[in-house]
């Protein structure tokens, strides 16, 4: 197959040039990461549109929108740059001496339990390397695909066609949380009956995700009622103090609310998995690799 002159005047600066364009949908964006005038990023941008036949982006407010061929282009482009990198990569990897960026998709979960002792791993052994959080919401797949995320954490299982994943975190029970005034609280445990007729907090920190005891009650045919929706954790204990309101999270997550509110176990199984998700660049990426690692090791050792 022969390659078009226009193809073959790319180089892996210009694909660069195309991928962060596409990350921040912003050429004046792209530009400051990459300390260049936004000029220069534009007349890149044309170089790859000509070669991909494609007008890749449209202007929209004070931004750009990627078009559906770019959104395909950008995980080859991913891969490219990731094989790209073997050209240099024959040397054992060092983290003290690693430098790049990392962006990494989470809830306010991960960011309880798993982050915080992540960031002072690569504080100590890594400085060199950026860490960004995202908190996008939608499809993992999407978020991975369209290069907003190098690494996706979540709860969700999702095909892998087209990306790579495992579970990092294995199965950890939920706890019922309540005001001590509850008068749940005096209770060993917490059942079926305890729960059907009260008035819940939900947890969902992306749509359209189900706790495991709100999954176990729709099994047995029971509706939890939803008296607030919250996507964030970490206000939970001051929206349970002084009401009747019921929440559940997992059982580390709870713990950190243990000084103001009681915790009771649920008599049935409420059992929850962590997983990870990258793309095909960050697998073939030693730092990236290692920056999974990381996550894996320090999510596993507070089990």
């Amino acid at each position: 197959m022969s390659l078009s002159p226009e193809i073959l005047a790319l180089d892996f600066a210009a694909l660069r040039t195309l991928k962060l364009v596409h990350k921040h949908r912003s050429f004046a964006n792209a530009a400051s990461e990459l300390g260049m005038n936004p000029s220069s990023i534009s007349y890149t941008i044309e170089r790859v549109r000509k070669a991909a036949k494609d007008p890749l982006f449209i202007k929209r407010g004070g931004g750009v929108v990627p078009t559906e061929h770019c959104d395909r282009l950008i995980n080859r482009v991913d891969v490219i740059l990731g094989e790209a990198e073997q050209f240099q990569d024959d040397e054992e990897f060092n983290p003290c001496r690693a430098a790049g960026e990392i962006t990494v998709n989470i809830s306010s979960y991960e960011t309880m339990l798993v982050l915080p002792n992540v960031v002072r791993r690569l504080r100590s052994e890594a400085p060199g390397i950026r860490l960004v959080l995202n908190y996008n919401f939608g499809s993992a797949k999407d978020i991975l695909l369209s290069g907003r995320a190098d690494i996706y954490l979540g709860p969700q299982r999702i095909d892998t066609n087209g990306v790579y994943g495992e579970e990092f975190l294995n199965s950890e029970q939920h706890l019922c949380m309540m005001d001590p005034s509850n008068p749940l609280a005096g209770r060993s445990v917490i059942d079926l009956a305890d729960i059907r007729d009260a008035d819940f907090i939900y947890f969902e920190p992306r749509p359209g995700w189900q706790q495991a005891p709100v999954r176990y009650a729709r099994e047995q045919g029971i509706n939890l009622n939803r008296a607030v929706v919250s996507s964030d954790a970490i206000s939970f204990g001051d929206l349970l103090v002084g009401t009747d309101l019921l929440a559940a999270l997992p059982s580390r997550m709870a713990q950190r609310f243990a000084d103001r509110l009681t915790l009771k176990p649920f008599a049935f199984e409420t059992g929850m998995a962590e997983h990870m998700y990258w793309t095909a660049s960050s697998d073939r990426s030693k730092l990236a690799t290692w920056v999974r690692s990381v996550i894996k090791e320090e999510a596993q050792m507070g089990q």
